[in-house]
């Protein structure tokens, strides 16, 4: 079975928070026919916080700790931290590879 993932990266800014949207569609062919495939969609949702400085502006996620970016921009600075949260949340699947994994949903 081929799956082909594709990440899109929105952000929203909701009044006085901001949150950095992933969107992950994953495609798998589950028969011969293109009718037969699937698609699944996640998004998952991350409140960031930004700091104005005197070089621009610091943004982390509060969720993840150690992920954290900047840029002279509120723009650039939260385009950044998208990259950051792509590149936090890969190594995390890499490192939880091997492991026996599960998902919990937590509606709140």
């Amino acid at each position: 079975m081929d799956v082909l993932l594709i990440l899109q990266f929105t952000v929203e800014k909701n009044g006085s928070d901001t949150h950095v949207v992933i969107i992950q569609w994953a495609f798998s062919d589950a028969g011969s026919t293109p009718a037969a495939s699937t698609i699944n969609l996640m998004e998952a949702r991350y409140t960031v916080s930004l700091k104005k400085t005197d070089e621009g502006f610091s943004v982390w996620v509060p969720g993840l700790p150690g992920c954290w970016s900047q840029g002279s921009t509120e723009k650039e600075a939260l385009a950044n931290i998208r990259d950051a949260l792509f590149d936090y949340l890969s190594v995390v699947r890499e490192l939880a590879a091997d492991a026996d994994v599960r998902e919990v949903v937590l509606s709140v």
